[in-house]
């Protein structure tokens, strides 16, 4: 079950999965027209159409699923801004779904974050310090503001602290990939507690698969 399956690393990962003789469902899509757009019709694909809101949409992607991907995210830098983000959004969606994994079985989750936020599992890394100076940085030239990023940062923050603190009876992974582009392979990408570099959305995809 992919939920966000319609932007970049989503699609990429139905892509990958459904060439690997994965059965793939597509939730709580808006727009089934724009998944038919970016997606297809290839065999093996399930759009549902649905409300990332709705507990009911959300839980209905889960029946006989193995596995959840949330690929749900905020707007990329300059493509939305802070006046047009829903703040809290994807916390709450990643709550129902969290809720909806657990009373339908599913255990393995698997969500993805940002580079940016501090890594709950590890909170005197690497990734702390180096937040913590980014932020202090960002907030004394403006930057959340301006780019719109401070209310996305805030979300994936309370993602990730909320899967740490509350679902562990789940099986869950929560990515935190740096800047993302849309370009060819570069390469396998591993797992780390350290900053790493500029990833690729195919690359990114395998990762999570």
């Amino acid at each position: 079950a992919v939920y966000g399956a319609t932007g970049q690393t989503g699609r990429e990962i139905v892509k990958q999965a459904l060439a690997r003789g994965v059965s793939v469902r597509a939730c709580c899509v808006r727009d089934p027209e724009k998944a038919r757009r970016v997606l297809g019709a290839p065999e093996g694909l399930q759009v549902l159409q649905g409300e990332l809101s709705s507990a009911a949409d959300v839980a209905a992607g889960l029946e006989g699923a193995g596995f959840a991907i949330s690929c749900v995210g905020g707007p990329h830098f300059w493509t939305g801004g802070v006046r047009n983000y829903d703040r809290g959004y994807v916390h709450r969606f990643v709550k129902l779904l969290a809720a909806a994994c657990q009373e339908h079985g599913v255990q393995r989750l698997i969500c993805q974050g940002g580079a940016m936020n501090a890594n709950p599992a590890h909170p005197k890394s690497l990734w702390e310090g180096w937040q913590r100076a980014v932020n202090c940085m960002m907030r004394c030239l403006g930057m959340p503001f301006l780019l719109g990023l401070h209310p996305v940062i805030a979300d994936n923050a309370a993602v990730a602290y909320y899967l740490h603190q509350e679902c562990r009876k789940l099986d869950f992974v929560f990515t935190m990939p740096g800047l993302i582009k849309n370009k060819p392979s570069a390469g396998t990408l591993r797992a780390s507690t350290t900053i790493g570099q500029t990833v690729h959305y195919e690359d990114l995809a395998r990762f999570t698969l």
